[in-house]
């Protein structure tokens, strides 16, 4: 059983965002939430990190190597983020690969999570997004001129779109066009990221963030 830090502490709003989930303030917990929690703390084998959520400390636990074939069991969508094995609500095991778990992260950073309190990128809901990353498919500026009317002989940069194989390149030039940048696209990523073992530093318990790799 994976939990977040006890004491409510959350790398996300200590480092990149503040308004991380803050608009779960005004929602309260089930009655009776927390001694359910300390119940099951005091029942079963559990883990949690500082400054961390359970799903992060989940993605560590299956992707640190040191579990023979561990399966996943949570309702959270964002966990496909992490390659490995899944157990879905009609009992069965679903594998995900690592380009596969990939993919969901860079969707993730173009749809954002309204639930979690990050927008996203403006303009991209959860089907456009799919679309662009599995298509692969990459914003291009270009000038347009305009022939007639009362613009005529003005110009403005128009976007169409090509086919790459980078998908942080993809996801960028997505913001860019939504009139952000690269380092609007960072701030999502590491809202969104899911931690592996890679991305957290067991010795001295501090969280590496993501940062894109060429």
């Amino acid at each position: 059983m994976c939990f977040s830090d006890p004491s409510g502490k959350n790398f996300r709003k200590l480092i990149v965002d503040k308004t991380y989930k803050d608009n779960r303030r005004k929602s309260r917990k089930p009655l009776g939430y927390h001694e359910f929690v300390e119940w099951v703390m005091e029942t079963y084998r559990h883990r949690w990190l500082p400054s961390l959520e359970g799903d992060d400390v989940i993605g560590i636990l299956c992707t640190a190597g040191k579990i023979k074939d561990p399966v996943i069991w949570s309702g959270d969508k964002d966990l496909l983020q992490i390659p490995g094995l899944h157990l879905t609500e009609l009992n069965n095991v679903a594998a995900i690969d690592p380009a596969g778990a990939l993919d969901f992260f860079m969707y993730q950073v173009l749809a954002g999570d309204m639930t979690d309190g990050y927008p996203g990128c403006p303009g991209m809901g959860d089907v456009k997004s799919l679309n662009i990353v599995f298509k692969q498919l990459k914003a291009v500026p270009y000038i347009h001129e305009f022939s007639r009317g009362p613009r005529k002989g003005q110009t403005e940069t128009r976007y169409t779109e090509e086919h790459c194989d980078d998908l942080w390149e993809i996801v960028v030039s997505r913001y860019v066009a939504a009139g952000l940048g690269e380092r609007d696209a960072l701030k999502t990523a590491r809202l969104a990221k899911i931690l592996h073992a890679s991305d957290f530093n067991k010795q001295t318990k501090e969280v590496i963030l993501w940062t894109p790799t060429k």
